[in-house]
């Protein structure tokens, strides 16, 4: 669990790196400090994950699944945006960002404006993406997506991508060949 937290924070950690060594051509005054935030920052990440894989994870699938087997394409929609945009606009990072935007920016940019506008794309995306658009398939319809260890994998269109890493938010089902 801590080792995936590192891997998630291997690539903020590089690009400071390059950064400090290759640019600045430096190393922080307080690399035990950044050292020491770092492994809090990936054990609360880490925490945080098997929260999301414990409990909210399974209420958001269950209620994707009902409203797909429903047949409720406008509720499975609205599901679908919403989820996109109210954990986008409550991510952590973002919410850093846009507020470091801001400060660095002299106010020209909102930070709520930013965060909402970064979560309304999130939302849309997310609700395009379970509209199976192009695809000419219904809303919360599955279909085959690879072959994995000579078994068809078949990916919930409700869901975002095509494997089983938790960490990425991403869902499969496996279906006896």
């Amino acid at each position: 669990m801590l080792k995936g937290s590192f891997g998630d924070l291997a690539p903020i950690i590089a690009v400071i790196a390059f950064f400090q060594i290759f640019i600045l051509q430096q190393m922080p005054d307080n690399l035990l400090s950044v050292a020491t935030g770092l492994f809090i920052v990936a054990v609360g990440l880490a925490l945080f994950i098997q929260g999301l894989e414990v409990g909210i994870f399974p209420i958001g699938e269950n209620l994707a699944q009902e409203f797909a087997q429903k047949g409720s394409a406008t509720w499975l929609l609205l599901f679908a945006f919403l989820i996109g945009f109210s954990t986008t606009i409550a991510e952590p990072a973002l919410i850093a960002i846009a507020d470091k935007a801001a400060v660095i920016s002299g106010g020209r940019i909102d930070a709520l404006l930013l965060r909402l506008t970064v979560a309304f794309s999130v939302g849309f995306a997310i609700a395009d993406g379970a509209a199976g658009r192009g695809t000419g398939r219904r809303p919360g319809e599955q279909y085959p997506r690879s072959q994995s260890r000579h078994r068809r994998v078949w990916v919930d269109r409700v869901r975002v991508a095509d494997t089983d890493d938790f960490r990425t938010g991403v869902r499969a089902h496996r279906i006896r060949a």
